[in-house]
């Protein structure tokens, strides 16, 4: 019960920030304001998000990790971890489909937010990593598994870019299956175009 009072709080919190945003502008948005909008102290605002920055922050590597980790031991590295991306990203994109797009539009124009969401994606990167060599059983700075952390982390960044592009009208599924495809096989996978009738 009390998790899902504070999971509530965040939610509340963390929406209301993106309704101001996306209304008055993200620089023209104060804590105080957010804090207001959302009914809580702001001292109680920055025990959930420390930072402005935050706010606006991917809160899901919890998720993914945890469904990471149920996959089983013997099952091949990169088979773990398409399941568990699936499996957490079609969670998520149920419950959270605008959250998901609204956050998205905002990260990807507002310059300080972007600079925030590339030390997010190096730390879900690192965070990857250190999962992968434990589940490997190996030491850390694995060359193999800092490569595989590197390219799933920005094939996930990529396929989220992609859907941003259109609004979010295709199908970030397929996106993420593609991106992953293609991360897992290389340029094996890539079809090539089919020259035009007048070439």
């Amino acid at each position: 019960m009390r998790e899902r009072k504070k999971r509530a709080t965040r939610v509340a919190i963390q929406r209301a920030a993106l309704a101001l945003f996306l209304a008055k502008g993200y620089d023209e948005t104060t804590t105080e304001e957010i804090a207001r909008a959302a009914d809580v102290s702001p001292s109680t605002l920055f025990n959930y998000f420390p930072t402005k920055e935050a706010l606006v922050a991917d809160d899901y590597d919890p998720l993914f990790i945890n469904l990471l980790e149920t996959r089983p031991l013997d099952e091949p590295m990169f088979t773990s971890i398409r399941k568990a991306l699936e499996a957490g990203l079609a969670q998520v994109v149920a419950e959270d489909h605008e959250f998901l797009l609204t956050r998205a539009r905002l990260a990807f124009k507002v310059p300080a937010l972007r600079a925030a969401a590339a030390l997010d994606r190096e730390r879900s990167e690192l965070l990857l990593r250190a999962i992968l060599t434990r589940r490997a059983g190996g030491a850390e700075g694995s060359f193999e598994i800092k490569v595989v952390s590197a390219l799933v982390v920005s094939a996930m960044t990529t396929a989220m870019e992609a859907w941003f592009d259109a609004d979010g009208k295709s199908e970030l599924m397929e996106l993420v299956g593609r991106a992953l495809e293609i991360t897992e096989f290389g340029a094996a996978s890539v079809t090539p175009a089919k020259p035009s009738l007048g070439q």
